[in-house]
């Protein structure tokens, strides 16, 4: 089985509540206890992504038979949120997001990759 799971991390306190919007694929027989983060680059969104660049043009399948993943869409992006002020789209900001979702997420190991605008921020 191929399951995708859609969902909305709540992040920020009641004054500044902000929805990250991810996904997660998963196949019977990969890991269980490691998972790998997909981030987009600056002018692209999960919907981008699945209109024909990596990872779903055809590679999720593979990549989720072997260890699950998750993407999302960062702030601004897609589904996601645009937030108030530049403060937020810093590099460590945008860091702090993909370990909100590894958190969420819970799996023990993890391991984050990206293009342009994601690969600086699994950085941080």
């Amino acid at each position: 089985w191929h399951r995708v799971h859609r969902g909305a991390l709540r992040l920020g306190d009641a004054r500044r509540r902000r929805c990250l919007h991810y996904e997660v694929h998963e196949q019977s027989g990969a890991c269980p206890v490691s998972g790998f983060i997909w981030t987009h680059g600056l002018t692209s969104s999960m919907s981008d992504e699945a209109a024909g660049g990596w990872p779903f043009s055809g590679v999720a399948d593979a990549v989720s038979s072997v260890l699950p993943f998750a993407r999302y869409d960062a702030h601004g992006h897609g589904a996601s949120d645009a937030l108030d002020g530049a403060e937020g789209y810093t590099w460590p900001e945008l860091g702090k997001d993909i370990v909100q979702l590894r958190h969420a997420w819970a799996k023990r190991r993890t391991f984050i990759g990206g293009t342009s605008m994601g690969a600086a921020a699994s950085l941080y």
